[in-house]
């Protein structure tokens, strides 16, 4: 009885992973927040600096901006293969920690 059970939750996950990634705009590009050294941050510390951008007309430096497309997605790892800019014809989505972009990318929950 063990061994069903176990085969039953590896079935079930397999699927909810299938389906999140079948899931996916193609008309998007994952975004999420990097550093200076393009370590994957809290969405907010870009908020935070476009904030900063606007008030002070664009003269205050703030280490972080947005990341859009290739790999790294969980907080605390290095985004790379993307763009500081998002690809002409494509919608960024927001891809924090928690999105599908970011599916077991990273343990740190409640990061957002």
């Amino acid at each position: 009885m063990k061994k069903s059970r176990q085969i039953d939750l590896i079935g079930l996950l397999s699927a909810a992973a299938l389906g999140a990634l079948g899931c996916s705009d193609r008309n998007t590009v994952p975004q999420r927040c990097v550093d200076e050294k393009q370590v994957v941050v809290a969405d907010a510390e870009c908020d935070k600096a476009e904030e900063r951008r606007r008030t002070s007309g664009g003269a205050f430096f703030y280490p972080y901006r947005w990341y859009y497309g290739g790999q790294g997605f969980g907080i605390g790892q290095r985004a790379v293969g993307g763009n500081f800019q998002a690809p002409a014809g494509l919608r960024p989505v927001r891809a924090g920690a928690s999105s599908r972009w970011g599916f077991g990318s990273s343990s740190r929950s409640g990061i957002s």
